[in-house]
């Protein structure tokens, strides 16, 4: 009789061990799903762009915000939280109508708002308040001066080039604009073996040979065909 319960008991320590074998194997089975809704956290550097509460405003006026960046902390689902980008975050301060009659220069200060996508929660934005100043919007019409650089491959040389355009509108405050002494393509004929067309970006420049950021070149590139020959 004793070797018999001994027998059973035997049986139910051996149950009990593939039941916490089982266990333990749906539990690693699933740990991948498990630390998928798991709560995550993330604090991001956002920039922080101008919404116009009246669309017809947009690319009438200058923004200068300052701070240009705020920092955003967020919680939500890890599989939610991996997923965070720039294009799915946005930060942005509202522009209201009134604020395009201020005088020129004269601040106010705008409250910043969060774009975020499904299943991220917003915990704190540093700082809450950006100081906004608005400009009218001025522009002028530049001659686009090409700049070669570089080589062509060996024996060749630049016979001919051709612009799709030789002139751009560049817009910006009017200090900034008094400040652009030419709008320049910089061309690289390095190691080109044939004849080709090439995009290039435009840079607006001082009169020291600074680049200027604060203004926009439209369109922002010129295409130039350049021709070379033996």
């Amino acid at each position: 009789m004793a070797s018999l319960r001994r027998g059973e008991g035997s049986w139910v320590l051996k149950l009990i061990a593939l039941m916490i074998s089982i266990a333990i194997w749906f539990y690693l089975k699933n740990q991948p799903q498990l630390e998928e809704l798991r709560i995550s956290y993330e604090v991001i550097k956002l920039p922080v762009v101008a919404s116009f509460s009246d669309q017809l405003l947009t690319g009438k006026c200058y923004v200068e915000i300052s701070p240009r960046y705020v920092d955003v902390a967020l919680k939500g689902r890890y599989a939610a939280i991996k997923k965070l980008s720039k294009e799915n975050v946005k930060a942005y301060v509202e522009i209201p109508n009134e604020a395009c009659n201020l005088p020129e220069g004269e601040a106010f200060y705008g409250e910043v708002k969060i774009i975020l996508p499904q299943g991220v929660d917003l915990i704190n934005i540093r700082p809450r308040k950006v100081k906004v100043k608005i400009y009218p919007l001025v522009h002028r019409t530049f001659q686009v001066k090409l700049k070669f650089i570089g080589q062509p491959a060996k024996s060749l040389r630049l016979m001919s080039y051709v612009l799709d355009r030789t002139k751009v509108e560049v817009y910006g405050r009017r200090e900034d604009i008094a400040k652009v002494k030419e709008v320049v393509a910089t061309v690289s004929l390095e190691g080109l073996e044939f004849s080709t067309r090439i995009k290039v970006p435009l840079v607006a420049l001082d009169f020291e040979g600074n680049p200027i950021d604060e203004v926009l070149i439209d369109p922002p590139t010129v295409t130039v065909s350049v021709y070379l020959a033996r």
